[in-house]
């Protein structure tokens, strides 16, 4: 994960980097991060942000994004507003961090360390790191809370404010000929995926049947992504997306972080859990990652594939059904 030590020079060009930003923002300003890639982490984060600041006195910070789309995911929270910032380089940014290991300079992982085996003080003792999600209940808030933030863990997070300028969300509908509150937004999408996709089969069925019944379906996808068959192609900005789900009625998606972001929409929000995933064990998506589980909202109706996705059949089936009531 971090570059390899040769005579000081890593040391060297995190404190290049360090003093180039100090020299940017003034002395007094303190640097943050997360995750670079990880739209759900730098979601958790914001949440976090605004406690962690007044307990720690923290008067002026800059949290340090991968690019606009990570900067506008902390800055759904007001109280981010402003205080984020994309580097020339991220790159240059694993120096500064690396930095910190060995300095005592303001630099704030604010993740837990998957190589800390101390990550969740006092919740479990010597267990290998790789399997910590899931074990005796932890959950991925739990170990941003926890072994990043070092807060209580009872705190109460910052709720973003989104943007339900009715006339965007009316442009959004008649973009795509959609229909208010019989509308499914599907997300395909995730990077948590190692080799299991779902099958093809699976959004064929719950696509052509929710059609049938009379729906609207959209594929929620950037530029670079293809859409579902038969679901138009939206991309919803992040600020818009949970006003636009509360019109729309449904949302069906992959566990990525754009789940945490839609969590508080009052729309039906049906999340599948894959098998496999990249950054914790096989089988342990949902009780690590579940938004029940994680205190996101209590409303959310989550799946669990089975290996290889072996029972699409049932979770098609199970979906259709929350879609007949």
């Amino acid at each position: 994960m971090f570059p390899v030590l040769r005579n000081g020079l890593v040391e060297i060009c995190g404190y290049r980097e360090y003093a180039k930003f100090k020299r940017k923002f003034g002395v007094n300003c303190v640097i943050c991060a997360c995750a670079w890639e990880g739209t759900g982490d730098y979601y958790i984060c914001g949440m976090y942000m605004k406690q962690w600041v007044r307990i720690n006195n923290v008067s002026d910070y800059k949290f340090i994004c991968l690019d606009s789309a990570k900067q506008r995911i902390v800055e759904l929270f007001d109280s981010n507003t402003g205080k984020t910032y994309i580097p020339d380089s991220i790159n240059d940014y694993w120096y500064v961090r690396w930095l910190a290991v060995f300095c005592n300079i303001d630099f704030y992982w604010l993740q837990y360390n998957s190589d800390d085996p101390d990550l969740a003080r006092g919740v479990i003792q010597q267990v290998p790191v790789g399997y910590l999600p899931g074990y005796k209940g932890l959950e991925i808030v739990d170990t941003f809370v926890y072994g990043g933030f070092n807060l209580p863990r009872d705190i109460k997070p910052e709720i973003p404010e989104f943007d339900a300028d009715s006339k965007i969300i009316d442009e959004l509908f008649e973009k795509t000929k959609a229909q208010f509150y019989k509308t499914v937004l599907i997300s395909p999408f995730t990077s948590s995926l190692t080799e299991s996709s779902p099958p093809s089969e699976l959004w064929q069925i719950i696509i052509n049947e929710l059609i049938n019944r009379g729906y609207s379906v959209l594929t929620n996808c950037a530029a670079n992504e293809e859409p579902l068959p038969n679901a138009k192609p939206i991309l919803v900005p992040y600020r818009h997306i949970v006003p636009f789900l509360d019109a729309a009625g449904g949302f069906i998606g992959l566990r990525s972080g754009l789940c945490d972001i839609i969590s508080t929409t009052k729309a039906k929000k049906i999340i599948l859990h894959p098998y496999e995933a990249k950054y914790w064990p096989d089988g342990t998506s949902l009780k690590f990652t579940g938004l029940n589980h994680m205190g996101l909202c209590d409303d959310a109706i989550e799946f669990e594939a089975a290996p290889a996705w072996g029972n699409w059949e049932q979770i098609a089936s199970d979906i259709l059904r929350v879609f007949s009531q």
